[in-house]
């Protein structure tokens, strides 16, 4: 049956198998749901640093009853301060206040939709990694390997995309994702590349906040890198 609105619910789970085979109970969560009347809230937001002074905000409207978005942020040390209020309908958000968002404050976001019956909840907080530094692109010790290396300036990234084009840095080669990392890591090796070809790659730090509608985070890209496969 459908929840209560304004009403605040826990719940736990367990495995089982058969009849008699039971797990231990997981923890508990709880959350409350919204008021009657509310709109649904927004979910995917996705916080991509786009520049040192700008944080480029998207998220998918899953009400058609909102007047509109209220987005919230944090920076540094600094409390959880209201941003903006958008009109209805509104899907994404630039905010140009960001500065020095690669290397010195992490910025973080939420938002949430509301109309006259109240506000929906918010979503989970988007978190803008740092930018990871210093890569560098080098032969490895294979026919066609590249071996990437950078600095993580992070401290609670979820990992790092890799992006890769044919060509230098310069060439107007379309970027593509060739690999996603786990935390930490701060090496890799492209395999497999055309001998005497030249590649370009960048990498971005992320962050992925919530299990169920997650939110994420992405730093700004890294320098760039080039060199000839071996």
């Amino acid at each position: 049956s459908g929840l209560d609105p304004n009403t605040t619910y826990a719940f736990r789970a367990r495995a089982h198998r058969g009849y008699w085979t039971n797990s231990d109970y997981s923890n508990c969560a709880s959350v409350k749901t919204a008021a009657s009347g509310t709109p649904p809230s927004p979910t995917n937001l996705k916080a991509t640093a786009t520049s040192s002074s700008q944080i480029k905000l998207t998220w998918k409207d899953n009400a058609t009853n909102e007047s509109g978005f209220e987005i919230y942020r944090k920076a540094g040390a600094k409390k959880w301060e209201w941003l903006i209020t958008t009109e209805p309908n509104v899907k994404t958000f630039i905010d140009d206040t960001a500065e020095n968002n690669p290397s010195t404050i992490l910025y973080q976001y939420y938002i949430l939709a509301f109309n006259d019956s109240g506000n929906s909840p918010s979503t989970f907080s988007a978190t803008v990694q740092y930018s990871p530094i210093n890569l560098k692109a080098s032969p490895g010790t294979d026919v066609g390997a590249i071996k990437l290396t950078w600095a993580d300036k992070s401290s609670n990234e979820t990992g790092f995309e890799i992006y890769r084009k044919t060509g230098k840095c310069e060439s107007a080669a379309k970027w593509t994702k060739v690999a996603t990392l786990a935390a930490n890591q701060k090496t890799w090796t492209d395999k497999w590349r055309t001998s005497g070809k030249e590649y370009a790659y960048q990498i971005r730090a992320f962050r992925k906040t919530g299990l169920a509608l997650p939110a994420y985070g992405y730093s700004i890209y890294s320098n760039c890198s080039s060199v000839k496969a071996p």
